[in-house]
């Protein structure tokens, strides 16, 4: 059966080109009246991608040429018009089309009626364009070039390149740029952009006290050589490959595994990995020549999406299905800054990537299979101390068991009989009802009566969630220690790849070979169709357009709070431009120029005036350059959920520095583990020892049930790709500063650090505690004012309870002043 019209959204009345006024006799003009209609409910399914039918109703020969069952458009003919009989539902089979969707309006009717009886004019001009030339002059479409440095008037506010292009703006405007930050404000700020710790009162002394000209330099280096650099800078990328140690659905099982790719991507950033290797490991490492472990683990990029474990052979292949096309779509927003998977169902609306190419894309990764590697075992110590684990859970399920049979035993019967002889039927379920009411039962209705009560007897649930379920292992046992890697391969036999229509992988339409977006510089590849190492190193092609911009907009993203391009999910024709595009094609030249040296390129920004300007707010500016797009101040915001957590840990010293290795679990609330509907879930265990300090880039990530703390600050959804974190800011988090268990801990033992503090006055102690949580001295102002909360404290200690010890009152009176330490919102802000 023929289909005229797509799918697509319908658009109001309101929206549609103004029609004549002048009745059935005006002219319908056919780009302003027509083609909208056309291009808008029926180009997805007649158009460049798809004639259903036989049937192309983007270009004029095909429209009038008609289709399989005959001409669409007669001209001066309505009547004989398939067009209009399919859009007004005449046909005798009664089909009307969208088949799907609102029907055209009347208004839309009557503009295609008059338009056929007036001739059906189409100018030769008024085409559909092609895709592949829709938008081919986008600026970030375009290959990079290095341009010449602008010419500026304060030449003594020049450190380097990149001042030029940011100062030319400024003076262009008649902007001042702000002073630069005092140094206590830029070594706090390196240090929370490079390492995500804050400065240590000996490093901030050494800095203060060091009159050297290179001295700035100098921490830049060492920080960017510090393992803590990789453990900062890869979790912006673990956002972006959608990280967790869970599959995610209902089962969300536990990948014991996954935070082997997370050491990789750490040590990767820590080495200076070239980022066209970095790409190409991560992409294609196994299909290298003499691939190596470590190239292979690489590809757990790819082993970070969504995986359920349901069987079946329809519900298998779907999420394969489903999982290569996230693959495809990640890569295309990760590398390249494109919305690829609006192309699943049709072509893009905007970007121009027709369906075919996306489903030529996806064929890359349409070949790839799930696979593992060995990996090098784990060290003793986590051997031991998953045995220590197993004995102590083995020995709670002993006791559990013993409680449970003690109760059903002694107790049950009686609580049941009781329940048995008061229950009101009218409240009960019917089927329990209709048993209860029975003079006499079978066994089989008398123990469905027993499990009933059990369901809804507190004591009884409380009993039997303590123990295994039906026999199985329990969600919370305790996972041995594995030695593999989550890798991918690529299929001996090829699969035969389609596109899909309308997205359903269940109805095939052409068939596709791998292949990269035309409207882009074509890949080469190396046999007779492209694999996925062709792919990934058309991606890190020098004269790729995209790569490096999208890369280096991401490193500026980072250090200043938003990106030259604003929009850093996409730099496609619906991003923002850039505010200094001529920086970004600087920096973009330079850094594939640089041998892709990431460190190269962060250590050029953060040594710029630009950057070490005060993030001050300047209202005189904002009517001019509210959002500060021209960077005339740097930018002051709230650090990351897990740098928060972090910043707490090293200010009480309780801080555990360790690099890599399997993830752990802080403490979660009793009130979350006990809630009934979350019974089935996999709680991990809480990590015991020096591990449950360790920094919230190893925190356990579950995808159904992400850690609350790092929730509540805004930390990423790895279901998805997250190119950009939200910044809320909620009374929940001041409350989550305040009574989250390690925050708690945090203030204890930042107390306790404070009250013991050798050779020091309360007003040196009060010093410390500024410079250990804000990286700075206390004015005269907050001196007096933390002073007196430290009297208070002491006087509310005293009077808590009867003779306590002065000692004990001066410990309880300095936890309470680091209470309010770390609330401080300049604590969690980097200025």
């Amino acid at each position: 059966m023929l289909v005229l019209l797509g799918v697509l959204s319908v658009r109001s009345e309101q929206e549609q080109s103004p029609q004549p006024k002048n009745g059935d006799t005006a002219a319908v003009d056919f780009v302003r009246d027509v083609k909208p209609i056309l291009a808008t409910r029926c180009y997805s399914c007649h158009g460049e991608d798809e004639q259903e039918g036989g049937l192309r109703l983007d270009r004029k020969a095909d429209a009038f040429r008609g289709g399989e069952i005959g001409k669409a458009i007669v001209a001066k003919q309505p009547e004989k018009s398939l067009l209009l009989r399919y859009v007004t539902g005449d046909d005798p089979d009664g089909t009307i089309m969208p088949p799907e969707g609102t029907p055209l309006s009347k208004k839309q009717v009557a503009t295609l009626r008059r338009w056929i009886e007036q001739g059906a004019a189409w100018p030769a001009n008024a085409d559909a364009v092609p895709i592949e030339k829709r938008a081919a002059d986008h600026w970030a479409f375009q290959p990079p070039h290095r341009p010449a440095l602008p010419a500026v008037k304060n030449l003594n506010w020049v450190r380097n390149p990149i001042d030029r292009f940011v100062l030319a703006k400024l003076e262009d405007a008649n902007i001042k740029p702000s002073p630069q930050a005092n140094r206590t404000t830029l070594l706090r700020r390196l240090h929370l952009d490079l390492t995500g710790l804050p400065p240590t009162p000996t490093e901030i002394d050494r800095f203060l006290n060091d009159q050297h000209p290179d001295a700035y330099k100098s921490v830049v280096d060492k920080l960017l050589a510090s393992p803590h650099f990789g453990e900062r800078w890869s979790r912006y990328w673990l956002d972006l490959a959608r990280y967790a140690d869970t599959d995610g659905y209902e089962d969300d099982k536990y990948r014991p595994d996954a935070w082997r790719f997370r050491d990789w991507v750490i040590h990767a950033y820590n080495n200076d990995l070239p980022y066209d290797r970095f790409t190409v490991e991560q992409l294609a490492g196994d299909l290298l020549p003499k691939a190596t472990y470590d190239s292979k683990v690489a590809t757990g990029f790819h082993r970070m999406t969504l995986t359920n474990g349901a069987g079946g052979g329809g519900i298998t292949e779907e999420f394969r299905v489903k999982t290569a096309k996230d693959r495809a779509a990640t890569t295309g927003t990760v590398w390249l800054g494109l919305s690829l998977r609006c192309a699943e169902c049709h072509s893009h609306k905007y970007d121009p990537i027709p369906i075919r190419d996306y489903y030529r894309f996806y064929a890359f990764f349409d070949n790839a299979e799930e696979t593992n590697v060995p990996a090098p075992p784990l060290p003793t110590r986590y051997h031991v101390t998953y045995q220590k684990a197993k004995q102590t859970f083995e020995s709670g399920q002993k006791r559990a068991k013993a409680k449970l049979a003690a109760f059903e035993r002694n107790v049950f019967p009686h609580r049941f009989e009781r329940w048995w002889q008061t229950a009101n039927p009218a409240k009960l379920p019917k089927r329990i009802a209709s048993i209860i009411r029975k003079p006499d039962l079978t066994k089989a209705q008398f123990t469905r009566l027993q499990d009933y009560f059990r369901s809804t007897d507190p004591e009884s649930i409380r009993l039997n969630s303590a123990v295994l379920d039906g026999g199985e292992i329990t969600n919370n046992a305790p996972l041995a220690p594995s030695s593999q890697s989550l890798t991918i391969t690529s299929r001996f036999k090829p699969r035969q790849s389609y596109i899909h229509k309308r997205g359903n992988f269940e109805s095939p339409g052409q068939h596709v070979t791998p292949g990269t977006p035309g409207f882009l510089p074509p890949s080469k590849p190396r046999g007779r169709f492209a694999d996925r190492l062709d792919m990934a190193r058309w991606i890190v092609d020098p004269a790729h357009p995209l790569t490096a911009r999208v890369a280096v907009n991401r490193f500026w993203k980072h250090l200043f709070g938003s990106g030259l391009v604003s929009t850093s999910d996409g730099i496609g024709t619906r991003g923002e431009k850039p505010s200094h595009p001529e920086l970004l094609n600087w920096l973009a030249v330079e850094f594939v120029e640089q041998g892709w040296s990431r460190k190269a390129i962060i250590r050029l920004i953060v040594t710029s005036t630009t950057y070490q300007q005060s993030s001050r707010y300047r209202e005189e500016l904002v009517d001019i350059d509210a959002n500060n797009r021209l960077l005339s101040r740097q930018n002051r915001y709230r650090v990351e959920s897990e740098v928060v957590r972090d910043l707490a840990l090293a200010a009480s010293g309780l801080l555990e520095p360790a690099i890599g290795g399997p993830s752990i679990q802080p403490p979660l609330p009793t009130a979350l583990t006990s809630i009934r509907a979350l019974k089935n879930e996999r709680f991990m265990e809480a990590s015991s020892g020096r591990d449950r300090y360790r920094r919230g880039l190893y925190v356990n990530v579950q995808r159904t049930l992400r850690y609350p703390m790092l929730k509540t600050f805004d930390g990423a959804d790895p279901n998805v790709v997250c190119t950009q974190r939200e910044r809320s800011n909620t009374p929940l988090q001041a409350l989550t500063l305040l009574n989250d268990p390690v925050f708690f801990e945090c203030a204890q033992a930042l107390g306790r650090r404070l009250a013991t503090a050798s050779n020091m006055n309360n007003a040196a102690r009060i010093r410390l505690a500024f410079r250990l949580c804000v990286g700075r001295n206390p004015d005269d102002f907050e001196l007096r004012a933390v002073s007196d909360l430290l009297a208070e404290q002491k006087r509310l200690a005293g009077e808590a309870a009867d003779n306590v010890p002065a000692r004990t009152a001066e410990t309880a009176a300095w936890i309470g002043v680091a209470r309010v330490l770390l609330n401080l919102d300049e604590f969690i802000t980097r200025e």
